[in-house]
């Protein structure tokens, strides 16, 4: 089965989750972040909203960026799970964070490790899935005379008209599936025998 290569997942809504292991108490949070600054934004809510914890530890997968924090945990036990749950859920665009009150009893790092990445999958869960696709915005300038021809090729690759100006000429701004601009660029080019011009649109 072909994969689309423009869709993604993100979180459908906040996932949250408390769990206990040994006295120590671990709150999670998983979310929606289309960007490191909404990242970091709910890590500050969540250092708020628990002050007195001892740690704060977390995950994202933005983009193409991905980070982990241990925040005073041992290294890789708690950031690292916290990703791996993330990969297995397959999301992008999602930040999760763990944060853990301190019971008295140490958990070693085995525990530790099973302990932030169990509450992180349960509040993935939680959080379910939505169906997003990359796209791209192209504007495309060309003759009145042209007008059906750009709408002939627009409707064959799924284009979506965002926008118009008439002058001279026309221009018209088309939404699609990023992994088709390229050949939605080539086909206006061609329908037009080369009088239309197709630039990338400012987003």
């Amino acid at each position: 089965m072909n994969r689309d290569p423009d869709r993604y997942l993100v979180p459908a809504r906040d996932g949250r989750c408390q769990h206990s292991e040994k006295r120590s108490r671990f709150i999670a949070v998983a979310t929606h972040t289309s960007t490191e600054e909404d990242a970091q934004a709910l890590l500050q809510r969540e250092r708020r909203a628990y002050h007195d914890a001892a740690h704060h530890c977390f995950a994202w997968h933005i983009g193409d960026s991905e980070r982990t924090h241990d925040d005073g945990e041992p290294a890789g036990t708690a950031g690292r799970p916290i990703l791996d749950g993330i990969h297995g859920a397959g999301l992008h665009e999602v930040t999760v964070v763990v944060t853990r009150y301190f019971g008295g009893v140490k958990l070693g790092t085995g525990g530790l490790a099973r302990a932030y990445g169990e509450t992180a999958r349960v509040a993935l869960a939680e959080a379910g899935v939505q169906e997003r696709f990359r796209t791209g915005r192209v504007i495309v300038s060309f003759e009145h005379g042209d007008t059906s021809a750009v709408h002939h090729v627009a409707g064959r690759h799924g284009a979506r008209q965002t926008g118009a100006a008439y002058g001279d000429r026309v221009a018209l701004q088309f939404e699609l599936n990023a992994s088709r601009v390229a050949a939605f660029r080539t086909a206006v080019i061609e329908a037009t025998h080369g009088r239309a011009e197709v630039h990338d649109a400012e987003i």
